[in-house]
């Protein structure tokens, strides 16, 4: 790093300060500082740590061989001094400031540093003067690339390896076969120019990306394409975990290829599961060896520096405490060998690297290199598809089995729902969960854990190009296993795969026909007409007949048209024609006339009205088809959002498809979270819903008055896994077997058929109730007139028929009354002569 002359000037006088103020520092007593100018933060903390967990035990046994003990009050610090790569003029003044101040000055036995430019540490080594400062660097990319490009020559060339010929094809290029091409993955802190010496070996083709300037999406798809099977990927910790877990979703996980990782740190990273769990096609070239101990306190390339620089200063602490001799001593550190050059000096011999085979508990070391030439790798073993190895790399996991709740699929036992108490695998229930969970007990895999997906979202591509639901939990790693009702789609195949079919169906509509109104199914017949109009017509029946009457009392005609005949004569013209004879006379008949005119357009508009109504009716309450849904208004429809289903009215290239899937966004419930929402939006009775066959029916056994028709879209239900999961194949085995046993059917029996004490009463007790209805062999075509729409016109009948007896019974009442009066008068009529007639015989008596 330059410095402007003003800025060394002021450097230089921190310096000569401190060392003013300081003296000839020297070791006394039983506590050893030590100063640690280090890029991370909490170098101290660690280092504190790694001596107490590793060294101070291998200190005191190195002065035990000497027949020395350390001092009871021995004691080690660590003071830490956080310093980038190029620090800033002002960071070098404020540690310069911090050393002189520090009160543990004065015991400093060394300082320590790492990744830092080469005038940084000049400018150091000054301010801890007179004690030295040590560093230990990580090992330049460069430095090691002859090394990496022996490794993947001996897994492309195994045959070679075994016969020992590594030398041969590895110096010379000319070797290589066309197709061993290489893919490069760099990411921070890494760049591409560091890997020039593998770019130049492999002529025949390498494809070279940087994670930080390319999508991992753009990554993978590319690597496909080229049929490329070995990866070098060389990255820092998390922009790995971020590669393998998130990016690849599994789909270079296949046995055919391979990857290499250059010292990514996560060789012994347990904490998480982060791979698949089959990982024998990784090879990772890391520090090491180190035990499991060791394992705890490293965890990054910085963590590995700070173990060599303190094992080093272990050797010097036994030295200085114990006599130990250290002339020439070689010291196998982490990431290679040191020597001991003097009493406080130390030179690095090589860089070392360990080869290590698969990852996580089962990464075994195969093999090391170092930069003094040495080289030994065993040819690693080849990925197995076999049963056992595969079930037993499954069995080591605890996997994560995602089910969606709210159907016979999968639901919650009676009770269980809030019983937090027991796990949710033995809460649930359903025929695909049950299904799923006799698959994994026959293959041995106990270890997992149950989650619901929270959104109860399948899976679909959002606006942003991006998964949800459960295909985004199979693509990011976070399931091993959907067991779920999917849906196969070509979309979806892109991403992850499905297993064997273990159920088929198809789409339907599910709605709940409107209840009639009893009334209105009575007396349909009276609907064409406005109730207006029916007084109007009744009205002009009436003057009609007056008219009519009165002119027969101004000119009498043939028939007798009273009023009362008028009437019936009027009415029968209306219903059934001429009755009787019409007048005879001019003017009856031209009132006749215009009033046979006016039933004639009367009677037009109510047979079209009428029939017109029938079939608006038909159309808006009767649903046959999904392009049916388009022609009527009284029922919005929907279906479950992110599933397959929506999926296919949005991207069909059918124009009326297109046309239903932008009616749904429309609607309320047009895109319904789950089933039960579903379910929700049909019991109003304005609703259809767009779903799996099975489901509409199980629905329809808890909702009145519901249909399930416009059958389409036959499809298969399955589980989903991650794309080229090893479990596929063995789960498909266990669903043919359960298959062939009729295992799907009998579950589908116990949890698709509602008891029958769980169904709703949904008995109609109105009028129409009561009506007794067609059996299915002699129902009537659709459209056709039937008894609830004929009703009314039986109970006018009826009436009718009472009136009539009524009537009779008035008639004859009247007519015995009217017989009566006449007989008495006919009998009254002698009497009053013969009264009479003595009257008159008595007068001329008296005279």
């Amino acid at each position: 790093m330059a410095f402007s002359l003003n800025r060394q000037v002021k450097v230089l006088i921190s310096i000569w300060l401190f060392n003013c103020l300081s003296g000839c520092l020297e070791v006394s007593g039983a506590t050893y500082n030590f100063a640690l100018f280090w890029p991370q933060s909490g170098a101290a903390q660690k280092a504190h740590a790694q001596f107490q967990g590793l060294f101070r035990t291998r200190l005191s046994r190195m002065c035990e061989s000497r027949g020395v003990a350390l001092p009871a009050d021995f004691n080690v610090t660590f003071e830490e001094f956080p310093l980038r790569r190029n620090p800033s003029y002002g960071q070098l003044q404020s540690i310069a400031k911090r050393l002189s101040d520090s009160s543990n000055s004065s015991n400093l036995l060394f300082a320590g540093t790492t990744t830092v430019s080469l005038e940084t540490r000049k400018l150091l080594s000054s301010l801890v003067a007179p004690q030295p400062l040590h560093w230990v660097d990580p090992p330049r990319l460069q430095d090691l690339a002859h090394g990496l490009f022996r490794i993947i020559r001996t897994m492309q060339r195994p045959d070679l390896a075994k016969a020992g010929l590594q030398e041969n094809f590895a110096s010379s290029p000319s070797t290589i076969d066309e197709t061993k091409r290489l893919v490069i993955v760099v990411g921070h802190p890494y760049r591409l120019s560091e890997v020039q010496y593998l770019i130049r070996q492999f002529f025949y083709g390498v494809q070279c990306y940087s994670l930080d300037d390319t999508k991992i999406s753009v990554i993978q798809y590319e690597v496909l394409q080229s049929k490329i099977t070995t990866l070098l990927v060389l990255a820092g910790r998390e922009r790995l975990k971020s590669f393998l877990k998130i990016g690849l979703d599994g789909r270079l996980w296949s046995p055919n290829y391979r990857w290499i990782l250059y010292n990514s740190g996560i060789i012994y990273d347990v904490k998480e599961n982060l791979m698949p769990a089959n990982s024998r096609n990784i090879t990772s070239v890391e520090f090491g060896p180190y035990s499991a101990i060791e394992s705890k306190y490293l965890s990054s390339t910085e963590d590995a520096m700070l173990n060599d620089l303190l094992k080093i200063w272990t050797v010097f602490m036994a030295h200085m405490s114990c006599g130990m001799p250290i002339d020439n001593l070689t010291i196998r550190a982490l990431s290679g060998q040191f020597k001991i050059t003097g009493n406080q000096s130390f030179a690095r011999n090589n860089w070392q690297m360990a080869i290590y085979e698969n990852l996580l508990t089962d990464s075994t070391v195969i093999g090391n290199f170092s930069t003094s030439g040495q080289f030994s790798m065993a040819v690693p073993k080849p990925r197995s598809s076999a049963r056992e190895e595969v079930l037993d790399d499954y069995r080591k996991l605890n996997l994560s089995i995602f089910v969606i709740t709210g159907t016979p699929y999968a639901r919650f036992k009676e009770g269980m729902e809030n019983r937090t108490d027991l796990p949710l695998k033995q809460r649930l229930e359903g025929l695909a969960f049950d299904l799923c969970m006799e698959v994994l007990a026959n293959l041995g895999l106990y270890n997992f854990t149950v989650y619901i997906q929270e959104d109860s979202a399948y899976g679909s591509v959002d606006a942003n190009g991006s998964w949800n639901g459960v295909v985004a939990a199979l693509i990011n790693g976070r399931a091993d296993v959907a067991c779920v009702d999917l849906t196969p789609n070509s979309a979806r195949a892109e991403v992850i795969d499905f297993t064997e079919a273990y159920f088929s169906t198809n789409m339907s509509i599910l709605y709940k026909k409107i209840p009639p109104d009893a009334t209105k199914e009575m007396f349909q017949f009276m609907f064409p007409l406005h109730t207006s109009t029916w007084f109007y017509l009744l009205g002009s029946m009436l003057i009609v007949a007056f008219v009519l009457a009165i002119l027969h009392r101004i000119s009498a005609n043939h028939q007798h048209f009273d009023l009362q005949y008028s009437l019936f004569f009027l009415f029968a013209s209306l219903v059934q024609g001429i009755v009787g004879h019409p007048p005879n006379r001019p003017s009856g008949r031209i009132v006749v006339s215009a009033y046979w005119l006016f039933v004639l357009v009367l009677l037009v508009a109510y047979v079209g009205n009428y029939a017109a109504m029938r079939v608006l009716a038909r159309l808006q309450s009767e649903i046959t088809t999904v392009v049916s849904l388009l022609d009527q208004s009284t029922y919005t429809y929907g279906t479950l959002a992110n599933s397959s289903l929506s999926a296919f009215f949005k991207d069909s290239t059918f124009y009326d498809m297109r046309q239903v899937y932008a009616s749904m966004r429309r609607f309320e419930y047009g895109l319904f979270a789950n089933v039960s929402a579903a379910e929700a939006a049909v019991n109003t009775g304005t609703f259809a819903a767009i779903f799996e066959t099975t489901t509409n029916y199980y629905l329809q056994q808890t909702i009145c008055d519901s249909v399930v028709t416009g059958q389409f879209e036959n499809t298969a239900v399955t589980f989903g896994v991650p794309r080229h999961s090893d479990l596929r194949h063995w789960i498909d085995l266990e669903l043919q077997k359960l298959l062939s046993s009729g295992r799907p059917q009998e579950l589908y029996k116990r949890y698709f058929i509602t008891p029958e004490r769980l169904k709703p009463n949904c008995a109609n007790h109105a009028l129409v109730g009561i009506i007794p209805t067609e059996p299915d062999s002699l129902k009537p075509h659709t459209g056709a007139l039937t008894l609830q729409n004929t009703l009314g016109l039986l109970v006018i009948n009826v009436i009718g028929c009472f009136l009539t007896l009524i009537s009779a019974t008035f008639e004859r009442s009247w007519q015995s009354i009217s017989k009566r009066r006449a007989k008495n008068k006919e009998e009254s009529v002698p009497v009053k002569r013969r009264s009479a007639v003595t009257e008159l015989l008595s007068r001329e008596s008296r005279v």
